[in-house]
């Protein structure tokens, strides 16, 4: 009797262990030369094709007779880790296996080589000391890259000297713990880099100490990415700056350099009196962003008062969160040479500087400067100025890929996406009749995909 009671439970347990041992996925290994990030040798196709290759290795010149790879070789290798979605350049490594060597066409060195190669592009640091406090400063200033770097958006066609460009200059603290890292008032070490951009790409890169005052010889920053624009024979129509602009000097720089510029203002206790002035009667109300405000305008006598530059003032209520009886005013200012537009417009442009540093966003954590391989400031700044340049590569390259949607991708996807939906793809190289042929197993139209 106790046993025909247990009976039903043990034939329970014992169908539903066999149960679970059908659901387990049965896994067999199989010794075939396929891998994955077939999408790689796609993209490195397209660095060449697109004459970047070439380019760089007309500009940083040869490395040597001896030398195995050139410099267009670390370019790709670089290229083909971000783009997969690697970290830093140590990932460099993975692409090295087996199965990335098949092909003696695509060249995949070492991080240890390509370590060498950026660390000979460097540059010595700047010294400039403050006329104030006496302090001294180092600056990096590689003309040589800069100069490649914005030639290569020129190469890619998303600058042309045709048409006058938006240009956009902000410093980001990189915080690092390198050996030559300066604490920073962010409360950590780190780099403070200028970077200037031109319809939101980067093409001029000045590394700096951390501890530098973001207004310390920024006028001679603009000047030198200016210069380089003009030598391309590249116009600029309007630029934009934050609140770390707002100085005489940069002032001067820059009007001198475009057609219109807006800079966010700093309060101060005499713009807070113009700001007392403005009559009520005189306060726009509007909806931007969907927050309320109120807008007016007044000429800017502070400085260049000649020159009646204008002052458009943008006041948002803030409520008072200890109490319903008293709300206060945040006052935000837009210094401008532009009288033609709306004080809308003018808030509504300035504001687009959002998009522009979004940039800095991908750059840290798609493509590296999260990660700075070296322990000096003048070898990372060879590594942000190259992996700058892939990211202009990497965001003209996804939005003509984004043309063809059965690859599901948009012009603004970020490398996540990419590498899921275009770059993962299992693949091996096949020799036949002394040509190499790249098997891809996929159902997705690579080989309809042109650019």
């Amino acid at each position: 009797m106790l046993f025909s009671y247990f009976t039903p439970i043990f034939a329970i347990a014992y169908f539903s262990k066999q149960l679970v041992r059908n659901m387990a996925a049965k896994i067999h290994i199989k010794n075939d030369r396929i891998n994955s990030f077939g999408g790689i040798f796609f993209i490195i196709d397209q660095f060449r094709s697109s004459g970047l290759a070439a380019l760089a290795d007309n500009t940083l010149g040869a490395k040597g007779i001896n030398t195995r790879y050139s410099y267009s070789n670390v370019i790709e290798n670089l290229t083909s880790v971000f783009v997969s979605g690697g970290e830093a350049l140590e990932d460099v490594n993975f692409f090295r296996q087996e199965a990335f060597k098949a092909n003696p066409d695509y060249r995949f060195c070492s991080a240890d080589t390509i370590g060498r190669d950026l660390r000979g592009l460097a540059v010595e640091n700047t010294e400039f000391q403050a006329a104030e406090s006496g302090k001294s400063y180092r600056l990096n200033i590689n003309d040589r890259l800069n100069g490649l770097l914005l030639k290569a958006l020129l190469q890619l066609g998303v600058v042309n000297k045709e048409q006058p460009v938006t240009f956009d200059y902000d410093n980001q603290f990189i915080e690092t713990e390198k050996y030559d890292a300066t604490y920073s008032y962010k409360k950590a070490n780190g780099y403070l880099p200028g970077i200037a951009q031109i319809n939101l790409h980067p093409f001029y890169i000045e590394n700096r100490d951390g501890n530098a005052n973001v207004k310390f010889e920024q006028a001679e920053t603009l000047e030198r990415a200016f210069a380089h624009l003009k030598a391309n024979g590249i116009k600029v129509d309007k630029a934009r700056m934050d609140c770390g602009s707002y100085s005489q000097e940069v002032v001067e720089v820059t009007c001198c350099n475009c057609n219109t510029f807006y800079i966010r203002a700093m309060n101060c206790k005499s713009l807070e009196k113009r700001i007392a002035d403005i009559q009520e009667e005189e306060w726009q109300e509007t909806e931007i962003n969907h927050k309320k405000c109120w807008l007016a305008s007044l000429p800017f006598t502070a400085f260049f008062a000649e020159r009646r530059y204008r002052l458009v003032v943008q006041r948002t209520l803030v409520p008072d969160k200890q109490s319903t009886l008293f709300n206060s005013y945040v006052y935000r200012c837009i210094l401008t040479n532009d009288w033609e537009s709306s004080e809308r417009e003018v808030v509504e442009f300035y504001n687009q500087r959002g998009t522009s540093e979004r940039t800095f966003d991908m750059q840290n954590n798609d493509f590296g400067w999260k990660h700075l391989p070296f322990s000096f400031m003048k070898e990372n700044t060879v590594f942000m100025i190259i992996t700058a340049l892939i990211r202009n590569f990497y965001v003209w390259l996804v939005g003509r890929i984004a043309a063809n949607k059965a690859f599901g991708l948009e012009a603004t996807s970020r490398v996540k996406k990419f590498v899921f939906r275009f770059v993962q793809v299992p693949f091996r190289w096949v020799l036949r009749s002394r040509q190499w042929h790249l098997q891809l197993f996929t159902s997705r139209p690579y080989d309809r995909l042109r650019l």
